[in-house]
């Protein structure tokens, strides 16, 4: 049973994936894992995302114009199906309230520091709320005018941060352990290129479905490439600054100074992190409401848009106590939580399907 009847092409696919895998990415400093290195594990972290990719774009191939939902029961069965699939909307409840207190500490830390948390979480919600409302197509709409704004600030930020840029500050390589090292790249391949997992549930809505890896990889290496380019940028303006500082991509904007007329340009990442922002807990608010849909075979999901979004509300604020420990969990404890949703889950529904001889003919 399909609640959505909305078609999207290859091509806002991709875009679609770009602004959720670069969404957070913006915020969190993995600078604080493994020092300078920070834009050498984006790239190894990118790879064994890439690899994760592979693994659940696989299942999406052999059940082709299924969604999450659909796979789950053809492979497991209706009973366990269910089961499965609700503990797949458990893990996208739970990166969507962290994405949601992300953002909302950011802003808190960032630029009001006397306004209550609660505050800027709730108007997320509602803001995606709204998006959600209106269905996949119009997420993706939004996409198509938000993603090139984004691109076009941050390489602005780029050209701006020239005259200040060090690239000796990159120096040394690979100064830290091994192990340091292997965790960091774990981190990142987790937290945001494995995070894609979400996009089980919409799979089944692109128009070309033997296309959907391509777009699906090709999206994730534009997104790599374009966080590595971002924070070579922050470490070599910032240097070690950047290994300490909390939010090192809106202290390094800070510094733009060109003939006393661009000044002090932090408009350009709040723009850049609001949308983001807005399609990275869209997906995930949206891929949810659905989810729960179709397990309880509901004939719409728009009744249970309100709920879920008071369950993220309440699950981002209890998650974790303050701004320090969502950042140690996100970047520490967080890519453990995720690697049985993320690798776990899809390899082995995929052997499953293979020993039952379960899949749909294109």
């Amino acid at each position: 049973m399909q609640l959505e009847q909305g078609r999207i092409s290859n091509g806002e696919l991709m875009v679609i994936v770009f602004g959720f895998t670069i969404g957070p990415s913006l915020i969190l400093n993995p600078a604080l894992l493994v020092g300078r290195d920070a834009w050498l594990i984006i790239l190894t972290g990118m790879a064994v995302g890439l690899s994760v990719a592979f693994i659940f774009t696989t299942l999406a191939m052999r059940f082709r114009g299924k969604n999450l939902v659909e796979i789950n029961d053809l492979i497991f069965g209706s009973f366990l199906g269910r089961i499965v699939t609700l503990v797949y909307i458990g893990y996208f409840l739970l990166v969507g309230s962290l994405a949601l207190r992300t953002f909302g500490a950011f802003f808190v830390v960032g630029f009001y520091p006397e306004t209550p948390l609660i505050v800027f979480i709730v108007l997320e919600v509602i803001v995606c709320a709204y998006g959600v409302r209106h269905g996949l197509e119009v997420i993706v709409r939004c996409s198509l005018l938000f993603v090139p704004i984004v691109i076009i600030f941050l390489v602005i930020d780029v050209l701006f941060l020239l005259n200040q840029t060090d690239l000796t500050k990159l120096l040394p390589f690979l100064d830290v352990p091994w192990s340091q090292f292997l965790m960091g790249t774990h981190a990142l391949a987790t937290f945001p290129f494995g995070e894609t997992v979400a996009f089980l549930m919409i799979f089944a809505y692109v128009a070309e479905q033997q296309k959907v890896r391509r777009s699906l990889i090709l999206a994730l290496l534009f997104a790599g490439i374009f966080l590595c380019v971002s924070l070579v940028k922050v470490i070599a303006t910032l240097g070690d600054i950047a290994i300490i500082n909390t939010y090192p991509l809106l202290t390094s904007v800070r510094l733009i100074n060109v003939a006393n007329v661009f000044t002090r340009l932090e408009l350009v990442i709040i723009s850049s992190i609001l949308m983001t922002g807005f399609l990275k807990m869209a997906i995930l608010y949206y891929v949810s409401t659905l989810g729960l849909a179709q397990a309880f075979k509901l004939r719409s999901y728009l009744p249970l848009v309100i709920p879920v979004g008071i369950m993220m509300i309440v699950l981002s604020m209890l998650m974790v106590e303050n701004t320090n420990e969502m950042i140690d969990f996100a970047l520490r404890q967080y890519p453990y939580y995720a690697l049985p949703f993320q690798l776990g889950l899809p390899l082995l529904s995929l052997v499953i399907a293979a020993i039952r001889g379960v899949r749909v003919k294109a």
